[in-house]
């Protein structure tokens, strides 16, 4: 099967198709929203004409919210015990006990109008990690509509580290290209398509040896992140079919935000640390990683959705006839915790993030039209 060339894996929405497919698709669109309002009104309005069944429905309801909340505390308690012992562990002690050599980590970093700061944050970390940085490929790739303060960041990032990795470049994402959502994603596939063209095929490495890491610029990796990553990718039954996920710790900045944006930054971290103790449930998030192989076979991340950080796992997934995974890693790297000069701008900030973050309800109408297609 040629992944790149089928449509139903890169499907945006529903305006993507034609005829039946397209009138399936909006249907599978719609009914997200519906349920909920259906969930929502349906109470309001049972309430009225039929109070003794609205009663029981919210009694059911809030057990089942009670019961679920113990569970899944259970799991956030254990992860945090997870967590802890393999940041204690020496990976690269067990990483010398692999052939690991010929493993290069190709670390996408896109960026829009972040500061120097930021980005200087996220590259010196990456510095700071254990790996041999004669094995690791960096390519910050910057919006060319952010316009010159961009350019001149990702610049002076370059001439402050170019000579310290093995493989250091500094990408343009083009404006207004047809088919493209401006967004994460489509900045990510054009900078992973730039370094397999400059620096993959340029070196004669072969993709098989390369682990791709999409990283938001201010993620910062822990010391031994890469040796941990490169252990799990050695030790999988199939890294070919495998994309490797983090825990993400919303700390950089955690004491300098208000008290509402700790509150939600540690909500979500405990979110993701309770879906590494489910990896059934597990889908690829913010930063991850995964095989150059794979990711250059599906064409790279969606360019017209929202959520690419996640959707790449389910165009894996249905390439793969079901046959592709996430292994949770238990392991942190540290990002940023929403921050704005005023209350009320922070809140508005936090707002947009989880609005974003929502976006993801869009894959449930792509799986279940790709479950379709693909039986």
């Amino acid at each position: 099967m040629d992944y790149k060339e089928s449509i139903y894996l890169k499907i945006g929405r529903a305006s993507d198709l034609k005829g039946a497919d397209r009138i399936i698709y909006r249907l599978l669109e719609i009914f997200p929203g519906l349920l909920s309002w259906i969930t929502i009104l349906g109470t309001i309005i049972l309430s009225f004409y039929a109070p003794i069944i609205a009663a029981y429905f919210i009694i059911a309801f809030d057990i089942y919210w009670l019961l679920k909340t113990f569970y899944l505390s259970l799991h956030l308690r254990y992860n945090w015990k997870r967590i802890k012992h393999n940041i204690s562990l020496d990976w690269k002690e067990m990483l010398s006990k692999l052939k690991h050599e010929h493993i290069i980590h190709l670390i996408v970093l896109p960026f829009y109008k972040e500061n120097f700061g930021v980005v200087d944050s996220c590259i010196s970390a990456l510095l700071a990690t254990d790996y041999d940085k004669k094995k690791m490929a960096i390519v910050l790739s910057y919006e060319k509509r952010a316009g010159e303060e961009s350019k001149k960041t990702a610049t002076a990032i370059e001439n402050k580290y170019k000579n310290l990795f093995g493989y250091f470049a500094i990408a343009e994402h083009p404006d207004n290209v047809p088919g493209e959502m401006q967004g994460k994603g489509s900045n990510m596939t054009f900078a992973a398509e730039y370094a397999r063209k400059f620096i993959l095929d340029k070196n004669n490495i072969n993709y098989e040896d390369v682990i791709v890491s999409a990283f938001d610029i201010d993620t910062v990796a822990y010391q031994k992140y890469f040796s941990c990553l490169t252990w799990h990718f050695l030790t999988t039954p199939n890294p070919f079919k495998t994309s490797f996920q983090p825990v993400p710790f919303y700390n950089n900045n955690i004491w300098n935000v208000p008290m509402i944006s700790r509150v939600m930054a540690g909500s979500s971290t405990f979110w993701q640390m309770m879906q590494q103790e489910r990896p059934e449930k597990l889908s690829t998030f913010s930063s991850h990683s995964l095989s150059f192989k794979a990711l250059y076979e599906i064409g790279y991340w969606q360019k017209n959705i929202v959520s690419e950080d996640s959707r790449i796992f389910w165009n894996l997934y249905l390439a793969h006839d079901g046959d592709y995974s996430v292994v949770p890693l238990s392991y942190p790297v540290s990002m940023d915790a929403n921050f704005a000069p005023s209350f009320l701008q922070t809140a508005k900030n936090i707002y947009k993030h989880h609005r974003r973050w929502a976006w993801g309800v869009e894959n449930i109408p792509y799986m279940i039209f790709g479950f379709i297609k693909n039986k």
